[in-house]
């Protein structure tokens, strides 16, 4: 699954929206590209990075809604949102505010673990996420892991139990 730095470059869309700005498209491409421009976009607008010790992956509750929407209707809960199809690209990864500000993440993030970066998936636990989502999702995770060195063991998914998302799955493919 090589990859160009070119084609990486051209696939790095930066689009500013109110509640944040698009990362990438093709998030499954991010871990064979080797390409510096990605992590040049990942580094925040505002302050210096902070070191990331932990991952905790969301749904969102909602089936639907744009970057600008949920970040109106729940304010500073996730540092990364990965769209569903429905009102945010299938699979685009988009970096909100509080990322570029290098904020904690409010909400259900135990103050405890400041060093978390919460990635909203769209989507909620009644429908199943596209696999496509999921998949993307993943190699997002791999890739934070791997640019913070943040271990599989502290990568974590808050879902509720009746929740279609099968979490046991998502870890394994994670920690592959």
């Amino acid at each position: 699954m090589a990859i160009s730095a070119l084609t990486m470059l051209l696939e790095l869309v930066v689009r500013p929206t109110e509640g944040g700005r698009l990362f990438m498209r093709k998030a499954n491409e991010l871990e064979s590209s080797g390409a510096s421009e990605v992590r040049r976009e990942l580094e925040p607008r505002q302050g210096a990075l902070k070191a990331w010790n932990r991952i905790l992956i969301q749904q969102t509750g909602s089936e639907n809604g744009d970057l600008s929407t949920l970040a109106q209707l729940t304010p500073d809960r996730w540092h990364f949102l990965v769209g569903n199809g429905n009102g945010v690209d299938l699979g685009d990864v988009h970096i909100s505010k509080i990322w570029d500000a290098q904020r904690l993440a409010q909400g259900r993030t135990p103050p405890e673990q400041t060093g978390t970066i919460v990635i909203g998936l769209v989507g909620s636990d009644h429908r199943l996420p596209a696999k496509a989502q999921t998949d993307h999702l993943v190699d997002f995770c791999r890739f934070l892991c791997k640019e913070f060195s943040i271990p599989g063991a502290n990568v974590d998914c808050e879902i509720t139990e009746n929740s279609l998302l099968d979490r046991a799955e998502l870890f394994r493919k994670i920690s592959q």
